[in-house]
């Protein structure tokens, strides 16, 4: 059977394929198992612990501040002087009943300021005892000293206290003032082997182990009983010849905290460590848990998951060896009958495949490919003859559009009086600028130029509306406004498409040389002198035209002088952009008028043709260019 598969069949190659496929997912699902779990239970851990050391410091830390609290309460009173000194010793001798993590407790004032002696009261089993303290002894001891001259509460290191219960104690001390005038300290003495036993309860031993270290280093707490009080963090790893250790140590007494595996010379290599800060004596407690116990459960997933992926991989090669030779015998029929398909052939049979439904539903496909082409390439025919139709009126209509535009006379002289000259350059093969003039009678000279928003036929049709109602209503009027009125109302009454025009339309009194004009919010105008320098006139006396009916329109009279020269553009010119869609602009076609030489019309029109083509992207222009120039050479 194995022999009939050819090398280059779609069978074999589904072998070999998916053969390659099932490995390579075997591997980087083995590779992603391992890294995503790894970190997952990474994770996972850090939490655990980090959630254990924090749960820790917060009972031990609720255990500090009870003892702060109620050294607070007890200093409140003594320097208030609200009991008399039986009255302090029953409430002491309470302290010590109700306190089991309370050893001792001392009351100590100023030996120079004070004639009171300092006592101390502890447990001795069940009983309370006091006794008087040795102002030589205590005045100098750090427990007294430190708070009595900063002022500031402390707990201290671990100490012996050889005057009380003969214990080891860490002391909160507490500075009082007194309204007698007599100030102290007062110290509550917690025992070490209590602290102790907060750390590392009995229900966690199954994370790892804790340890604690005080303010300077010295292992207060810690499994191993011989490392306490008799070695530091430091002492340690010198011992270890730990670097890093030292470097946890010195974060630690810092205040510092984080998570970080155990990597150089240490009994404990590769697990992992997790330490914080006890906020009220400036301890810090650390948790360290083994790296076989994070990684255990993940070893474990990887071998089961190799055997699953093993046994699906041979079973999943059987199956397709068995389906794809099973396939192979129709697919190859209607195969070579697609082939005959391809070639022209639409009136072959192709074969009807009835052994599965999705080669019955391919070869159902090809019947109805084959029919689609034959209907397709049909309406293909009528479909580019009436495209070419299409294209032939729109070139017609584009000849047609520019015979409304004024043309450029070889010699462009306007009645002798006028050098005329202008430019239209639609972005497609129609468009919506348009710029015309005409005489409205012997010596009234009309110009406008006009900007149609739109693109398209519809712009093309406004555009001809326009050109066309000028010129027909032109004689009526005697002043640009009203006869912007007029079209205005036209517009609104007519334009369906609800196309609105800018537009600046002008009359020059050729035998006075007043300039009278109206914009309707076109771009700017200006006039240059045969100075070389120029005016713009920027102001709009309208809105756009073909939106409100009965808008009101103004207008504005100039002077024209011998050599001025009218230059009139739309934002086609303005707007021309480069591939970065930077902006032509005002400030730059400016430029171009002011170096102009002497005033000619085509040469203006042609200069800022340039400016503008040579700034912007020529290859895609995105709007129509209309440029009118128009020279007033004499009365």
């Amino acid at each position: 059977m194995l022999r009939k598969i050819r090398i280059h069949s779609l069978t074999y190659q589904l072998i070999g394929f998916f053969s390659i496929f099932l490995l390579a997912i075997l591997l980087t699902s083995l590779i992603l198992t391992r890294v995503l779990m790894s970190r997952v239970m990474m994770k996972n851990a850090k939490n655990n612990v980090t959630a254990v050391a924090q749960l820790n410091i917060n009972r031990i830390e609720g255990s500090l501040r009870k003892i702060e609290n109620q050294a607070t309460n007890v200093c409140y009173l003594e320097g208030q002087n609200l009991l008399r000194p039986s009255e302090t010793d029953d409430m002491i001798e309470k302290l010590l009943e109700t306190s089991p993590d309370l050893v001792s407790v001392c009351i100590a004032r100023d030996p120079a300021s004070s004639s009171l002696p300092a006592k101390i009261y502890y447990k001795s089993g069940s009983a309370i005892l006091q006794h008087n303290l040795d102002a030589a002894n205590y005045a100098y001891q750090d427990w007294f000293q430190i708070p009595y001259e900063t002022g500031e509460a402390r707990w201290t290191e671990p100490w012996f206290d050889f005057e009380g219960n003969h214990k080891l104690v860490s002391s909160y001390s507490i500075p009082f003032s007194s309204n007698s005038g007599q100030p102290g300290v007062l110290r509550l003495d917690l025992a070490l082997a209590a602290l102790q036993n907060l750390v590392m309860p009995t229900d966690q031993n199954d994370l790892g182990y804790m340890f604690m270290i005080s303010g300077n280093g010295t292992i207060v707490a810690h499994p191993a009983d011989s490392l306490v009080m008799n070695e530091s963090i430091f002492s340690l790893a010198e011992s270890r010849q730990d670097p890093q250790l030292r470097r946890i140590g010195q974060d630690m007494i810092r205040g510092g905290s984080g998570t970080i595996q155990l990597i150089e010379n240490t009994p404990q290599k590769k697990d992992w460590i997790t330490y914080a800060p006890l906020k009220s004596n400036g301890w810090s407690l650390a948790v360290v848990v083994p790296n076989a116990r994070i990684f255990k459960d993940l070893q474990n997933l990887l071998v089961t998951q190799f055997g699953i992926f093993v046994l699906a991989f041979l079973l999943l090669s059987l199956v397709i060896v068995l389906r794809t030779i099973h396939i192979n015998k129709p697919l190859t029929a209607l195969t070579t009958a697609a082939a005959r398909l391809g070639e022209g052939n639409f009136d072959i049979d192709l074969p009807q495949a009835t052994t599965f439904s999705e080669l019955a539903q391919l070869s159902q496909s090809f019947n109805n490919m084959k029919d689609s082409l034959k209907n397709y390439i049909q309406n293909l025919k009528q479909t580019t003859d009436e495209k070419n139709r299409i294209m032939s009126e729109v070139l017609f209509a584009s000849t047609i559009q520019r015979k409304l535009i004024p043309s450029n006379p070889e010699h462009s002289i306007f009645q002798d009086r006028l050098r005329i000259h202008g430019i239209l350059e639609p972005a497609g093969d129609i468009g919506g600028d348009l710029y015309d003039y005409f005489m409205i009678d012997k010596d009234t000279f009309c110009f406008g130029i006009a900007d149609v928003v739109g693109k398209g036929i519809v712009a093309a049709m406004t555009m001809t509306m326009v050109s066309t109602h000028l010129r027909a209503k032109g004689s009526y009027h005697s002043s640009p406004d009203t006869l912007l009125a007029d079209l205005n109302k036209f517009l609104c009454e007519n334009n369906i498409e609800a196309n609105f025009v800018t537009m600046i339309l002008g009359m020059v009194n050729l035998h006075t040389g007043k300039l009278s004009f109206s914009n309707a919010g076109h771009v700017p105008l200006y006039i240059r002198k045969a100075d070389r320098s120029y005016t713009k006139y920027s102001d709009t006396h309208s809105t756009a035209l073909g939106v409100f009916p009965d808008m009101e329109i103004g207008y504005q009279t100039a002077q024209l002088d011998l050599g001025d020269e009218i230059i009139l553009f739309t934002d086609g010119i303005t707007e021309s952009m480069t591939r970065s869609e930077s902006f032509f602009g005002i400030q730059r076609l400016e430029e171009v008028i002011q170096g102009l030489q002497n005033p000619n019309a085509e040469t203006t029109a042609k200069a800022i043709l340039a400016g503008a083509r040579k700034f912007s992207d020529t290859e895609n222009q995105y709007d129509d260019i209309t440029i009118l120039v128009i020279d007033y050479l004499h009365p």
